[in-house]
């Protein structure tokens, strides 16, 4: 390993190569990482002088020189990546494309270097253009990126969009991709046009969009028979004695196998009253027929 100056830009390489800030990297042979910024054309005066400013401020830049035999290296890899992309797709397409060991890389990324983390690191290497661009966006496991690989690329690029657009969180974005993923190619198609309906016609609306709806409607394509137990759970709920001390709180998806109820207690008045409300619930039966439901 030694460094050098750049005395001039770089050819634009024909391999792929990682994004870098702050230095370039090189092998014996090839560029293995350059800055992110797409490197300037450049030109020359009829005296060879160079006319592009761009140009003018790559020079200098500092070049770390590599051997491939120092790649095996965590302590090397743990400082590349100050630098180089925390790009796991591209790391792992880069690696492969050497046909080096990873496992240097695996320890510097903080992982176990085994067999299963060895498998896991080519099916990382082998996640197509759409998946590597959800993780950059997302920071996705693997196990999420491999179920987006699975959906053709014009659902991909509708859902990408409507993301994009309306500014999903990252939970959400999992949830619709596993719901949607587990969906009849007839109900994929279904569920996609419902959510850009859905979308659509929130354009004329104020506030922040909904887009815990969007998901809920996929989890009610993917998993119906609990949606119906959901709404007679919800119908029970509201039969309940009710005040604005006392909540009935049932868990999500109905899979904990239990009610909680909560109660705010500010006067021993409360306690006797919010008291009395969860024993008249108990023997009207409801709280009885909710744990049927949930459990």
């Amino acid at each position: 390993m030694q460094w050098e100056l750049l005395a001039h830009n770089p050819q634009k390489p024909a391999h792929p190569v990682l994004q870098s800030s702050g230095i370039l990297v090189k092998l014996q042979d090839q560029w293995m990482a350059l800055p992110g910024d797409p490197l300037p054309e450049t030109g020359a005066d009829r005296d060879g002088t160079q006319n592009d400013a761009k140009e003018l401020l790559t020079r200098n830049h500092p070049v770390l020189m590599l051997n491939l035999s120092e790649l095996s290296d965590p302590a090397l890899w743990s400082f590349l990546l100050r630098f180089v992309d925390r790009n796991i797709p591209a790391l792992a397409r880069f690696t492969e494309s050497l046909e080096i060991e990873p496992d240097g890389l695996i320890r510097a990324l903080g992982w176990k270097a085994h067999y299963r983390s060895r498998d896991e690191w080519k099916q990382w290497a082998s996640l197509s253009e759409a998946s590597e661009q959800l993780y950059l966006l997302y920071d996705f496991p693997l196990n999420v990126l491999r179920l987006w690989d699975r959906i053709d690329d014009a659902s991909r690029s509708q859902w990408m969009d409507l993301w994009k657009a309306r500014g999903f969180k990252k939970n959400l974005v999992k949830e619709i991709i596993q719901y949607y993923h587990d969906l009849s190619p007839q109900q994929r198609q279904q569920a996609l046009q419902d959510a850009l309906e859905f979308s659509a016609k929130w354009k004329a609306r104020s506030g922040s969009f909904p887009a815990e709806q969007i998901r809920d409607q996929l989890y009610r394509q993917r998993y119906p028979e609990i949606s119906g137990l959901q709404e007679q759970v919800f119908q029970l709920q509201k039969a309940l004695p009710g005040h604005k001390k006392l909540s009935y709180i049932i868990p999500d998806h109905l899979e904990a196998g239990h009610l909680d109820i909560r109660l705010r207690i500010e006067s021993e008045e409360d306690l006797q009253e919010l008291f009395q409300l969860v024993l008249e619930a108990n023997r009207g039966g409801k709280i009885q027929e909710l744990l049927k439901l949930i459990q």
